[in-house]
């Protein structure tokens, strides 16, 4: 949120659904978005090589294979614009590419973090039967 981006060329992200949406959030709270009137600067692209879980949002924006994505980067393709969701709660503001969840489905997100390393992408199902 506080680093100078303004000699940064891209963003690449190594991670899952939850780390892209920290990243995410981080650039739009940054002063270089807000100097551009809280939009995404268009000289900084995002690239994602997905590692999560499951990869909701790079199933929708590049190849689901770490190798594969690292090459679409690098070769520039890809490059599009993409709606981002903004929440509000009190102060605090979020942003997210690929969903929001609260009540019962939020509360399963949370609770199948702990079930992570034992159940994988079936975490989410694990957390909703042992309710």
């Amino acid at each position: 949120q506080e680093a100078d981006l303004s000699g940064v060329m891209g963003v690449v992200v190594v991670g899952g659904d939850g780390t892209t949406n920290e990243c995410i959030t981080g650039v739009l709270a940054n002063p270089i978005t807000a100097d551009n009137g809280g939009v995404w600067p268009q000289q900084l692209p995002l690239g994602v090589i997905p590692c999560g879980t499951d990869g909701s949002l790079p199933k929708f924006i590049t190849k689901m294979d770490p190798i594969d994505a690292a090459q679409v980067i690098l070769r520039g393709h890809y490059v599009r614009r993409m709606d981002l969701l903004r929440v509000e709660v009190g102060e605090e503001v979020f942003y997210s590419a690929c969903g929001i969840g609260w009540g019962l489905p939020g509360q399963i997100a949370l609770d199948s973090e702990d079930l992570r390393p034992k159940f994988g992408v079936y975490r989410y199902t694990a957390s909703t039967l042992s309710r």
